[in-house]
């Protein structure tokens, strides 16, 4: 070798080692004869460990028909270009690269062996893979937002988003929503393998706040909640010691789970679950932004719908109001103006002329107490109602009210019994006021129980507060009525054709009364035609009087 060769041959050396890409040739049977720097990085072997050693030892063992491929190629004479496959290195990972494979001949022109360059393509894959997911990501919220837009039935459109992100997402999708009466319900489930939703079911109807996955935990602190991997140790503490809660959780087989509190201008509407389990996937942090997005995407979804089914029930509850409005009006009008075209037309004789305008002042003076609620309402809608405070006994308010529907008790037969406490409680409120609220409820009681029933009557006082029960032995309500009780318009019965008469005011007016009194009020009852309690809570403390 002249001296000019030598420096070509170690210049090409040099190069070869300071490639960036794994330079190696081998013979016609895959045997290592050089292994360049590059090589040892990308692979974890030294030249010494794979130089004389088969170069199957960096191809997985699902691909080991790709070097028989490739070395008919190199036998032929032919080149591989630019072969995009995979090499597993010596710690078990798996390196993309693209593989260019050469023959090597001899002086007489014959294959003798191959070299080949192995250039990492780790980053274009990953960078493809991104970009592949995020391509997957935008479509998938893209059709999760239209999925969420197309109806204004939200348990229909949560179904629907469920269904959306099980595989996509995770192996199973919840969703509980808070509803009118406050309660958190599950409005949709779906799992990979549908027999276990009802498994998820029954853990969910026990969760006691503390659990594995505890939705009523993340929408009463309003934060998330996730486990990345879910050990058996973690299950058994989830399981509080109940074997059958153990056995259930168990059968689920998760392996990573989170649960996200959906939330949209700053309200809590319910919470978003998704759990892994078949797939064996384990959530990534892009996963948990994804599913952050979804959360407020139902979350914003569930909320217009509400307003929206609000908005309808407000005006159908107007309107009921004004059906009945008129209804309520049309009776003692149509006493009044009966009567007193009679009298104008000498048409009633004369002795019973002191009945005729006592059926006119008591249907007049239920005309105005019509107008009075009306105008109490309309008050407190624009906040001009105002309170005179002074210093007022309640055992006298409560006495007043009492001796008011005195006469309409005794008509029906009931029994009123007051049961004072010690002391004589006096609070800072408007006497008159606080009267209308115990006028009606005091009304109500004696509407809405039969005949031959009681009312009592209660006053208790502690140290802070004065407490007033009225107790009967009426229709009561339902308990999912309970919520709507002090709203107003809101009326147990609809409709012109009710047994019971009145506005559905009287409530929602004593409610703001003994708000803006500082106190409260409340009603339970065991079911229907089991009797209610009303209570109302006043502070025993000054109040300030003005407008509220």
């Amino acid at each position: 070798m002249t001296d000019s060769t030598d420096t070509i041959a170690r210049r090409l050396a040099a190069i070869v080692e300071s490639s960036d890409d794994a330079i190696v040739s081998k013979d016609l049977n895959g045997i290592v004869l050089s292994w360049n720097q590059a090589a040892e990085r990308m692979f974890g072997y030294t030249a010494e460990q794979m130089i004389g050693t088969s170069i199957r030892r960096i191809i997985p063992s699902d691909r080991q028909m790709e070097e028989d491929g490739v070395l008919a190629e190199i036998r032929a004479g032919r080149r591989v270009e630019h072969f995009e496959t995979v090499r597993q290195a010596r710690d078990g990972q798996l390196v993309p690269v693209s593989l260019s494979v050469s023959p090597i001949l001899n002086a007489d022109g014959v294959v003798v062996g191959a070299s080949k360059i192995a250039r990492d393509i780790s980053d274009r894959k990953r960078a493809e893979y991104q970009l592949t997911r995020a391509t997957e990501r935008d479509a998938f919220l893209a059709e999760a937002t239209l999925t969420l837009t197309r109806s204004l039935d939200y348990e229909a459109t949560l179904k629907a988003l469920a269904r959306l992100a099980v595989p996509y997402l995770a192996d199973y999708c919840a969703l509980d929503v808070i509803g009118d009466d406050g309660k958190t319900a599950c409005v949709a489930a779906t799992h990979v393998l549908p027999e276990k939703v009802s498994v998820a079911d029954v853990l969910r109807e026990r969760d006691d706040d503390t659990g594995l996955a505890s939705p009523a935990r993340v929408i009463r602190t309003r934060k998330g909640s996730m486990v990345r991997d879910v050990t058996d140790d973690l299950v058994a503490e989830s399981a509080h010691g109940d074997q059958d809660r153990f056995e259930r959780l168990r059968c689920l087989d998760l392996v990573a789970y989170m649960c996200l509190p959906m939330i949209a201008h700053d309200r809590t509407l319910g919470a978003l679950t998704l759990a892994t389990s078949e797939s064996g996937r384990h959530f990534t942090q892009e996963d948990v932004l994804v599913a952050q997005d979804l959360a407020t995407r139902a979350a914003m979804a569930t909320e217009t719908a509400q307003s929206y089914q609000a908005l309808q029930s407000a005006n159908r509850l107007k309107d009921e109001f004004l059906a009945t409005l008129s209804h309520e009006l049309r009776t003692p009008l149509n006493a009044v103006l009966g009567y007193a075209r009679m009298l104008q037309s000498g048409a009633i004789a004369e002795e019973k002329i002191p009945q005729a305008l006592e059926v006119i002042d008591r249907n007049a003076g239920s005309l105005a107490q019509i107008v009075e609620d009306v105008l109490d309402v309309s008050r407190i809608v624009l906040g001009k109602a105002r309170l005179k405070m002074e210093p007022t006994d309640i055992a006298m308010v409560v006495e007043d009210a009492i001796a008011t529907v005195t006469p309409a008790a005794d008509a029906k037969g009931l029994r009123v019994k007051l049961t004072l406490g010690h002391g004589s409680a006096t609070v800072s409120g408007d006497h008159n006021r606080l009267q209308q609220v115990l006028w009606n409820l005091l009304s109500n009681a004696v509407k809405f129980t039969p005949r031959g029933g009681s009312i009592d009557v209660g006053i208790a006082e502690n140290d802070s507060h004065v407490e007033i029960t009225i107790t009967d032995t009426g229709i009561g309500f339902r308990e999912s009525f309970r919520p709507h009780l002090f709203e107003r318009f809101r009326q147990a019965e609809s409709g012109t054709t009710r047994v019971h008469g009145g506005l559905g005011l009287g409530l929602a007016i004593a409610r703001h009364i003994v708000e803006m009194h500082g106190g409260t009020i409340d009603a339970t009852s065991k079911g229907e035609g089991k009797g209610a309690t009303f209570s109302v809570i006043l502070p025993l403390s000054r109040v300030s009087a003005g407008k509220v």
